[in-house]
């Protein structure tokens, strides 16, 4: 979030949630750490300005600000009184925090409710774990999630309800997909999965191109997920 300086957010298996600032050289200064950020793995981080959003397997996504010091996170929405379980990603639109649930649901809660506890919108997406979600870039109302039962799907979020949501667009890979990614235009879509493809998907014009590549990391590191070069050029 610093135009002078690289900070480097990540967050680990026991919950806690670590900083790095690359540029500085003094290596007693270039880290800090917050040790009870969650109390279960963390599974997604998002920069939101001068504050690092969290979101872990406890089923909490917490706000962590850098303007102080020692740093403190509070909860910024707590899915444990809710009719779905572990929080497996989440991702961030304006003050909507959409959650990906490990018993395949996906949920919507409004930040601006007043307390994080506040009842969420629960949506039965997938029949199994709901691994990835974001909004697609340049489509406010496309909100897409991948699943272990081997679909990639779009969802206008105007249409969704709890049971039966009508999807606008989905893939199926032949095994779990556990990543994917927009391009910076929202055109291009790629997915990522355990038959061991890339997929790289023209959702308007519903054309994709497969690719082999090998996907399978073993069973103690992070799942390959695919990033689009932000650099880029597009047509």
């Amino acid at each position: 979030p610093r135009s002078d300086r690289l900070l480097i957010a990540s967050g680990d298996v026991n919950g806690q949630l670590g900083l790095w600032d690359v540029d500085e050289a003094d290596a007693e200064k270039c880290c800090w750490s917050l040790s009870r950020a969650h109390s279960r793995p963390v599974t997604a981080l998002y920069w939101d300005g001068g504050s690092v959003i969290s979101g872990g397997y406890d089923s909490l996504v917490r706000k962590c600000a850098l303007d102080h010091a020692p740093l403190v996170s509070t909860v910024v929405a707590d899915y444990y009184d809710d009719d779905v379980d572990d929080l497996t990603h989440f991702c961030l639109q304006g003050d909507v925090v959409w959650g990906a649930h490990k018993c395949g649901g996906v949920s919507r809660f409004d930040s601006r409710a007043g307390s994080p506890t506040s009842k969420k919108l629960i949506i039965d997406a997938h029949g199994r774990k709901c691994a990835h979600i974001a909004v697609r870039p340049g489509h406010e109302f496309h909100l897409t999630t991948s699943s272990n039962d081997g679909s990639v799907v779009i969802w206008d979020v105007r249409k969704l309800k709890p049971k039966k949501p009508t999807e606008v667009w989905a893939y199926e890979h032949a095994k779990s997909v556990h990543g994917f990614c927009w391009s910076a235009d929202g055109a291009t879509l790629a997915s990522c999965s355990y038959d061991d493809t890339v997929g790289f998907h023209d959702v308007d014009a519903d054309t994709t191109v497969s690719v082999r590549h090998d996907n399978r990391t073993g069973r103690y590191l992070t799942p390959f997920k695919p990033t689009m070069d932000p650099h880029a050029p597009f047509p």
